[in-house]
C-alpha cells in the first residue's frame, strides 16, 4: 500500500468527528503521520497536514499530539522550507499555533464572556 493511500484512509476516517480520539491514541496512527510528514512527496505531505490539523480540531487531542516524538520538530521543518508548498508551509504554521495554545477551560471561556460586557 503506498503512503498516499495509507494517509487519505487516515484522513478519510478523521472527517468523522467520532474518529478522531481513538485515531489519536492508536499507538501507529500518530506516529506514521508524523512520519508522513517528512515524505518527499508533496501530496503525502499536505493529506498528512490535513489529516492533523482535522486531529486538532478535538480539544482532548491537542496535548498528545504536541507531545506526539517528532510533531512540532517536523512541522517547524516544513515551516522553515523555503521555496516549498506554501499552503502546506500555512497548514503546518496553524497546526503549531494550535497545539502550543494553552487549552481553555470552561470556566475560562465563561469569564471572559461574562466581563466581556462590563
Amino acid at each position: 500500500m503506498s503512503a498516499i493511500t495509507v494517509v487519505a484512509q487516515l484522513k478519510k476516517l478523521a472527517t468523522d468527528p467520532k474518529n478522531r480520539e481513538a485515531i489519536v491514541k492508536d499507538q501507529g496512527c500518530l506516529p506514521g503521520l508524523v512520519l508522513f510528514l517528512d515524505n518527499s512527496e508533496v501530496s503525502v505531505v499536505k493529506t498528512a497536514l490535513e489529516t492533523l490539523a482535522l486531529l486538532s480540531e478535538s480539544a482532548s487531542n491537542r496535548v498528545v499530539m504536541r507531545e506526539e516524538l517528532g510533531m512540532m520538530v517536523s512541522l517547524q521543518a516544513i515551516v522553515d522550507r523555503r521555496g516549498y508548498n506554501s499552503r502546506c508551509r500555512k497548514t503546518a504554521q496553524c497546526l503549531q499555533h494550535k497545539l502550543t495554545q494553552p487549552l481553555k477551560t470552561n470556566n475560562e471561556s465563561t469569564l471572559r464572556r461574562s466581563t466581556r460586557y462590563t
